[in-house]
């Protein structure tokens, strides 16, 4: 019997009775990468911030699933909720500040789709792009012992903020003239609040006075011209710091 160190991801829906049944990914993973077999322990999480501990069985036609043998508490989320809202850009580069952003902590996403684009996102797109950041996301949560699954908001234009405002507390963009840091009361705990960062060449005159309109708070990334992923890990590390979440 062996005990692993690393962490599994299975939804709530492939977790009944006491059993959780992988899906294929998570299967060939335990099997064909760690060489896990019937007998060892590992650990699971179901993205919604429970854990548990769990005794494999594999069969022979590459089915896995584990029986339940204890909860494991895992008590390592903020305590204020950051959502990162960022402009489409390449989807490398995107991909690169989901993977950063979920292990500092962030608890959401948030894509839209600027006024300055550099190429079309058709729906097809779109949806592969959704798709492919999900994975990333579980496979960043696993690597950082989370148990909590960052929600994803449908890409839309910056304009659908009119609606999803509601659910944040406060909006703050990166701006380079904005103000220098957040007030040390911005953030309180149990709180949601979305940190927006524009795409290549910024946010347009009409993004910004969009925001201005909505109440949105500019601040400032600092003297130096960022990147857009950089920027987007920049301001969350910048907003947890304030929130002494770091």
């Amino acid at each position: 019997m062996r005990h692993t160190d690393t962490y599994f991801y299975a939804p709530p829906a492939n977790i009944v009775d006491n059993e959780i049944i992988f899906d294929q990914d998570e299967s060939e993973h335990i099997t064909r990468v760690l060489r896990l077999d019937d007998g060892d322990i590992i650990t699971v999480v179901d993205g919604e911030g429970h854990g548990y501990e769990a005794e494999l069985a594999v069969e022979r036609r590459g089915r896995v699933w584990g029986k339940i043998i204890g909860n494991v508490i895992i008590e390592n989320e903020t305590k204020t909720s950051l959502t990162l809202g960022v402009g489409l850009i390449k989807p490398a580069n995107l991909e690169i500040a989901v993977n950063m952003a979920v292990q500092l902590g962030a608890k959401g996403f948030w894509f839209f789709k600027p006024d300055h684009i550099a190429t079309e996102w058709d729906e097809e797109r779109i949806a592969k792009f959704s798709d492919r950041i999900r994975r990333i996301a579980i496979n960043a949560m696993k690597q950082s012992k989370r148990a909590t699954l960052p929600k994803i908001i449908p890409v839309a234009p910056i304009d659908e903020l009119i609606r999803l405002r509601k659910m944040f507390e406060a909006i703050f963009f990166a701006h380079p003239f904005g103000l220098p840091s957040f007030d040390y009361r911005s953030f309180k705990e149990g709180e949601a609040y979305l940190l927006l960062v524009g795409p290549e060449g910024d946010f347009s005159a009409r993004e910004k006075e969009f925001l201005r309109e909505i109440s949105a708070i500019p601040i400032s990334l600092g003297p130096r011209r960022l990147r857009t992923e950089t920027a987007a890990v920049a301001f969350l590390v910048k907003a947890l710091c304030v929130s002494r979440e770091i």
